[in-house]
């Protein structure tokens, strides 16, 4: 897996010499290409099953008294998400850059995750804190990219957090940088695991498919930024971007 140390590396090299970085390129998509089509067929037979379940239980209503039976569909549920969250990763190193309000995108956020949990069973809701520094100019960026890691950022404080509980999202500039920072006063992470958690599949959580992060990081360093993670009081998750 490309560490940021990598990551420094490879944008040197786009700069000093662009031919050579761009034969990295294409080397890297070619087995990229190959892992999508066998993804692709992968997800069309595991449709097929799902659908097949479906039917199966119309007709034969009596299945679902089956012990086994919640749990295969279960199963066949997270496989197929599995395989989309697995296009995602393998997708979100590869960025379309242009000039992006990331104001409009951070005040945007809490409104998705109200969205997204509004059917949660608990009805419970959490307070959004904003202090977001007010010079922060346009940068360039893929916004749907940053849109999906940020949202996925949240998520991760959204559930660690309880009814009312606040999460805070930060922006200020530093250096040649936007730093935005997601924090929490939630269950947290094991700081053991700090590490851990930015690698693809690493979850613990038996519902979730452990990329979130991962996607996350990924977008951040092909933005030519990166992010990090940091316990001290609150749980916190900084994302930096060039400016």
């Amino acid at each position: 897996m490309i560490n940021e140390n990598d990551t420094l590396l490879l944008k040197q090299i786009k700069t000093t010499n662009p031919e050579i970085y761009s034969l990295i390129e294409r080397l890297q998509r070619g087995p990229t290409v190959t892992m999508s089509k066998f993804s692709h067929s992968m997800k069309n037979i595991i449709s097929i099953i799902s659908s097949s379940l479906q039917f199966i239980e119309s007709q034969h209503p009596e299945t679902t008294s089956y012990n086994l039976w919640p749990q295969l569909k279960s199963s066949t549920t997270y496989l197929v998400q599995f395989m989309d969250k697995e296009a995602l990763y393998r997708d979100s190193a590869y960025i379309e850059v242009k000039p992006m309000n990331l104001l409009d995108l951070l005040w945007s956020i809490p409104d998705i995750m109200d969205d997204i949990y509004e059917s949660d069973p608990d009805n419970s809701i959490r307070n959004y804190n904003y202090d977001i520094a007010s010079n922060i100019p346009k940068i360039k960026g893929d916004y749907s990219k940053l849109k999906y890691a940020f949202i996925e950022i949240m998520k991760n404080a959204y559930e660690a957090t309880s009814d009312n509980d606040t999460i805070t999202i930060s922006a200020r500039i530093v250096g040649d940088l936007v730093a935005i920072t997601i924090k929490d006063k939630g269950v947290g992470l094991d700081k053991d695991i700090t590490n851990d958690v930015v690698e693809p599949y690493f979850t613990t959580k038996s519902e979730h498919t452990g990329t979130g992060l991962s996607i996350a990081t990924r977008i951040a360093r092909a933005h030519g930024g990166n992010l990090t993670i940091s316990f001290e009081e609150y749980t916190c998750v900084t994302i930096t971007l060039p400016l």
